[in-house]
């Protein structure tokens, strides 16, 4: 049987109360979340810390970033995203993203729905964004 480590969620369309009682039933041991506004947004990160250790580094409404350090190896970054379906909030999203681009010097991998995002930044190419 698989037993997944990490699960992010995105658009979740909860928060608050509701939201925790789904984390609840959920089973992973950690949860961290940026909550939905109103039914907009929502990214949830899901982990077993007797697994992986994970530390949330950055949040945004449109983000969540942890390095994440694996038993016996060496740590890495992982950026779960929801991009705005707003211009203006994608932008700040890119931005935020290229800022921290600019300093990281560990590996690091970013992951969710950034269709949108790539479609404002038309010089972004396959081979950039791995």
């Amino acid at each position: 049987m698989h037993r997944p480590i990490v699960l992010a969620l995105v658009e979740t369309r909860i928060s608050g109360t509701r939201a925790q009682s789904v984390c609840d039933k959920i089973v992973f041991i950690n949860c961290f979340r940026i909550e939905a506004q109103g039914l907009q947004g929502g990214i949830w990160t899901l982990w077993n810390s007797e697994d992986i250790r994970f530390h949330v580094i950055n949040s945004h409404e449109q983000f969540v970033m942890v390095e994440v350090k694996p038993q016996r190896q060496m740590s890495w970054l992982l950026t779960f995203v929801y991009a705005s379906p707003h211009i203006q909030a994608r932008e700040v999203l890119w931005q935020e993203l290229q800022q921290f681009a600019s300093k990281c010097r560990i590996a690091w991998l970013l992951v969710g729905i950034l269709m949108k995002l790539l479609v404002l930044r038309k010089e972004i190419t396959t081979a950039s964004i791995c």
